[in-house]
């Protein structure tokens, strides 16, 4: 399995795109979950550098937290 490794964003797609057309739908699978997690974890990280801005600006405090789980609580009541 030799893949040229390239810089070139353009070359690298066309490389993966080769590659996952002659992928096994297992393979495919797996490089789909792979992408998800990328996804996923490039999301938190975004979100967690915000969530600190939020906390640091005082946008975020412990008693907006208590509050907006009382508003949710409110408006999804248990069953």
């Amino acid at each position: 399995m030799s893949m040229l490794i390239t810089t070139d964003p353009k070359e690298a797609r066309r490389q993966v795109q080769r590659k996952l057309e002659a992928a096994t739908d297992e393979e495919v699978g797996a490089v789909h979950r792979m992408l998800l997690e990328m996804e996923a974890r490039r999301l938190a990280d975004e979100l967690g550098g915000e969530m600190q801005q939020d906390w640091d600006s005082g946008r975020i405090t412990s008693v907006s937290i208590a509050e907006a789980i009382l508003e949710h609580r409110h408006k999804h009541p248990y069953r």
